[in-house]
């Protein structure tokens, strides 16, 4: 059965890894001269050596990314830990620039110098998708959203102190950007969430992005269950509606997030542990602040932590 999975896995991650990352293994378009260079053979042995383990490296790589491939691969899937083609991209490089050249050597020139501005097109229509990408341009943004945006991380990460933990389905960049604690985004909010919470540490600002927001509605949002997030983000729709006393659109707009009805008897906190019956378990976070749609931040805090400590000076 087991062999059957990884059978099935490896043909299907394979098929896309050919299809899409073996014209791109060079990075450019000089990986077109690598794999049209295998037809020619060389006279040096050492490079004919070379080349076969080059070959049967890239064969071991691919099998072993279509086997490793997860749910990373598909949250970035230009940049990852997984993509291990990558690492054979200098002798691809290489190869392919050889071939370049042993084709240059073929043609006839009147202009010995012919050859050095060939050359330099050669080069530089190499380098053109790094030097196009480090242009400016009017109609792109030097912000990598969705779903990174250091503005909104960083007006987030001052519902926390730096002592306390965060939670977020981008970790990395509340780390990065925001200098602040931040644990992954559970799977489920009961009872995943709860267990860091009540028994770790508890969670001061929940910081959801695009990366959950997006979620396909019927796997992701509907099929997912009561526990899920998508289920939260649902939850927190009817507090839309809050207004002030004039009538205008008001945040942070408080709520009161249910995660489910339990009995004290299932939980895995170790308190509960004999108590029976049903009750509703809250989220902790009562405060929705601006951000809405781009963002959902929950918070335990009505203000940032700079405004609060000003007020109490």
């Amino acid at each position: 059965m087991w062999l059957r999975i990884l059978t099935t896995k490896l043909l299907a991650n394979s098929k896309e890894l050919i299809q899409n990352e073996f014209p791109k293994l060079g990075g450019n378009w000089i990986g077109a001269f690598f794999l049209v260079g295998l037809l020619v053979g060389f006279a040096n042995l050492t490079a004919s050596r070379i080349r076969y383990f080059l070959l049967m490296s890239l064969a071991i790589l691919l099998a072993a990314q279509a086997l490793g491939h997860t749910q990373l691969s598909e949250d970035s899937k230009q940049i990852n830990s997984e993509n291990l083609l990558v690492l054979a991209s200098p002798l691809v490089l290489l190869y392919g620039v050889s071939f370049f050249y042993l084709l240059l050597d073929q043609i006839y020139l009147p202009i010995r110098e012919l050859r050095y501005v060939i050359i330099g097109a050669f080069c530089l229509i190499a380098c053109l998708p790094m030097l196009l990408a480090l242009l400016p341009a009017r109609t792109r943004t030097p912000l990598s959203y969705p779903p990174y945006h250091p503005p909104s991380i960083q007006r987030t990460r001052d519902y926390a102190k730096p002592e306390e933990l965060t939670m977020s389905d981008i970790p990395w960049a509340m780390a990065w950007y925001g200098q602040r604690q931040c644990a992954w985004l559970t799977q489920k909010m009961q009872p995943d969430f709860s267990d860091i919470n009540d028994l770790q540490k508890p969670v001061t600002v929940l910081f959801l992005t695009r990366v959950t927001l997006d979620g396909r509605i019927i796997t992701d949002w509907l099929g997912a269950g009561t526990e899920s997030w998508p289920n939260l983000i649902l939850e927190t729709v009817p507090f839309m509606a809050q207004r002030d006393a004039e009538g205008k659109d008001n945040w942070p707009k408080r709520v009161e997030l249910r995660m489910q009805k339990m009995n004290e008897a299932t939980q895995s906190s170790p308190y509960n542990l004999g108590a029976q019956g049903l009750r509703i378990s809250y989220l902790p976070f009562h405060y929705w602040q601006r951000g809405w749609p781009e963002f959902i931040t929950l918070t335990t805090r009505e203000r940032p932590i700079t405004e609060e400590m000003g007020r109490h000076e």
